[in-house]
């Protein structure tokens, strides 16, 4: 029976052959030794031999033999085979024999949020702008729909996290010479972008921030508003298409503030696991098919309520001074007016829709000198009824309007609005 001992890949733990972990030692110090690797290129290369003794079925505590250890050095190569040049100093390796498949794969480190455009810009070989700019022009295109086919790709597609990954997403041979480069030049890359990677994901996650905050707000003003109003139309067939209306545009609010935080928990780590994936995904699903019911409760609902203020309207005469001679103008306080030039002597009628908490408008009418004077008032015992969620002060029902015939000119002056010369009653009017 074969000695056993521990040794750790990449941070990996594994159990190793005793004979076969000096080999591997071994094998690990003269990469070191021949290719000068530093401590980065070493990690990379470690992790590129747990990749590939994974596909041998040797996975994380499981038992690496002699025969596996062997299997590495074949498939990697050995470093001593490797050259120097005089001039350059770069090493030399025919990459033809070995040269693999390309595998599409996210890069998650030009990513601006999943690295899916990244990657096609890295798998075809194109710069990146393109790229985002076929996605922008597709998103327009499309009206939206390209999102999701970009939410689907972000799932489905795998990123590419090591070394390997990233070699075998640009189709380039995963020799230790190509890790070790690889390595080097990753490093210096995230050196001279590690302001603007920065700067991308505090603008990221600031707009994330903004978005979550306002949609939050939105919904909880918005669902408590649209609650109180609807709850005034008890009785009307357009109640329930607004109750479905409602709830569309609160859930459809939740998931927006649910996936600007997942935006914005990506954007300051910049990473994008499988879970915030599928979360985003879900959002994005939930966000569409809420717009999609938004539009069709919102056009039942007014096509119903157009039938429903037919029934559930009144209109009532308005007692007026018995002596109306000489009137000429007619002016509002808190009331809604209209003017109708028909009929020859002066009347007026309140024309109010029957809601929940609002009795018949209460209309008081005073005389002054040529100027009638409309205000409207509610009844003592009668509760008070929040009618500035429909953007009208007071407590009085706001679908009430009242309509003066006759003729007489009217102008609505109001507390806010400025003095204006009063229209005069045309001369053939007058008599």
């Amino acid at each position: 029976m074969k000695e056993i001992t521990r040794v750790h890949l990449a941070k990996t733990p594994f159990s190793i052959e005793l004979d076969a972990k000096k080999d591997l030692e071994k094998y690990l110090l003269a990469i070191e030794k021949k290719m000068h690797a530093d401590a980065e290129a070493m990690r990379e290369i470690e992790a590129r031999m747990v990749e590939l003794l994974a596909e041998r079925g040797v996975q994380k505590d499981q038992v690496i033999s002699a025969i596996d250890v062997k299997d590495l050095q074949e498939q990697m190569g050995n470093p001593g085979d490797f050259s120097e040049s005089s001039e350059d100093g770069d090493v030399y390796i025919d990459e033809s024999s070995d040269q693999p498949q390309k595998r599409m794969m996210r890069d998650r480190d030009g990513a601006v949020l999943g690295g899916v455009c990244s990657g096609v810009a890295q798998y075809f070989g194109i710069d990146v702008v393109w790229v985002r700019l076929a996605a922008i022009l597709l998103v327009i295109v499309s009206a939206g729909m390209a999102i999701l086919f970009y939410a689907l790709a972000w799932l489905l597609t795998p990123p590419a996290v090591t070394t390997a990954d990233k070699l075998q997403l640009r189709g380039k041979a995963v020799t230790l010479d190509a890790l070790k480069k690889f390595a080097a030049s990753e490093e210096v890359r995230e050196r001279t972008t590690s302001v603007g990677v920065k700067f991308l994901q505090i603008l990221l996650g600031a707009a994330g921030i903004l978005v979550a905050v306002g949609a939050f707000v939105a919904t909880v003003v918005g669902g408590f508003l649209g609650f109180s109003v609807i709850l005034l139309f008890e009785g009307f067939q357009a109640q329930l298409w607004a109750w479905g209306l409602l709830a569309s545009l609160v859930i459809g609010g939740i998931a927006t503030v649910c996936l600007a935080l997942l935006i914005t928990r990506s954007a300051f780590t910049w990473r994008t696991g499988k879970v915030s994936s599928a979360a985003m995904i879900a959002m994005l699903s939930v966000g569409a098919v809420c717009l999609s019911s938004t539009i069709l409760f919102g056009i039942q609902t007014k096509q119903t309520f157009v039938q429903d203020e037919v029934t559930h309207t009144k209109v009532v005469p308005v007692s007026l001074p018995k002596n109306l001679e000489g009137i000429k103008y007619a002016d509002s306080e808190n009331a809604t007016l209209s003017y109708d030039s028909r009929g020859s002597a002066v009347r007026a009628e309140v024309k109010y829709m029957v809601l929940k908490g609002f009795s018949e408008p209460k209309i008081d009418v005073k005389r002054d000198g040529d100027r009638l004077t409309f205000s409207a008032s509610r009844n003592n015992n009668e509760p008070c009824i929040s009618s500035w969620i429909l953007g009208y002060s007071g407590c009085i029902n706001p679908f009430a309007q009242v309509t003066v015939y006759g003729p007489v000119d009217w102008v609505n002056y109001g507390n806010d609005t400025p003095d204006i010369d009063p229209v005069h009653i045309p001369e053939h009017l007058e008599n």
